[in-house]
């Protein structure tokens, strides 16, 4: 592959590209643990070249650098779930993005989107930040046959980082993480996001995806970049 098309399908901010979905496509570039860094918009709908230099690849728009991404070690301690599938499940009741929000149209976290992931965290009463969520994929995120393709689990473990760490709306900046290619399509799983530490406009936030089982099939540590006051 030498180059990258994000469909609209997986748009974030309305006209461009889900932070997560992005990462987990350039992620797949290399095998195990990526760190990728996201420094513009995400054009959607158009070719954008892979530049591939020094153990890196590089995502460009003309002479614009738009994302970068290399294989890097992740140390990330994930918490066991503090609640049950049928309580995550109430809890997604209560999270997503609704009409009020820029990003009801996203593919991860959009209560308008009914094509999309629908990720949905909120808070769990006395678990020290730690969000949570109910996520059953659907067969249209199939990739190898009956499993879901690593980029989906990519942009589940996106939203509910800036869920859980931010105070208001955010933009990912940075994703270093890892997703399992052999979860099945139909599984029970509980997506959990918590804060981590802040700096400056900085936000960083820890999220995993584990499955029926309590086995994390996804995690990653993000970068969340807080607006200008």
């Amino acid at each position: 592959m030498d180059r990258l098309v994000i469909a609209r399908r997986f748009n974030g901010p309305p006209d461009s590209g889900n932070g997560g979905y992005v990462a987990g496509r350039l992620g797949r570039l290399f095998d195990g643990t990526a760190e990728v860094t996201l420094r513009a918009a995400v054009p959607i709908e158009r070719p954008l070249p892979l530049v591939r230099a020094n153990g890196h690849v590089e995502l460009r728009d003309g002479d614009d650098l738009i994302a970068s991404v290399a294989a890097k070690p992740l140390a990330l301690d994930v918490p066991a779930a503090p609640v049950d599938f049928a309580t995550a499940e109430k809890l997604s009741a209560l999270g997503g993005s609704g009409d009020d929000s820029a990003y009801n149209t996203c593919f991860v976290c959009g209560r308008g989107r009914h094509d999309g992931l629908r990720v949905f965290c909120s808070a769990v009463d006395g678990a020290g930040g730690i969000h949570a969520g109910a996520w059953v994929p659907d067969q249209s995120l199939e990739g190898a046959p009956g499993k879901v393709a690593p980029e989906f689990l990519w942009g589940a473990l996106d939203c509910p980082g800036g869920t859980a760490a931010c105070e208001g709306e955010a933009m990912t900046g940075r994703m270093h993480g890892i997703a399992d290619t052999d979860l099945a399509i139909g599984e029970k799983c509980i997506v959990l996001g918590w804060p981590v530490a802040s700096e400056g406009r900085k936000r960083f936030a820890g999220t995993a995806v584990l499955d029926s089982r309590g086995r994390v099939r996804a995690k990653a540590l993000s970068t969340w970049i807080m607006p200008r006051a």
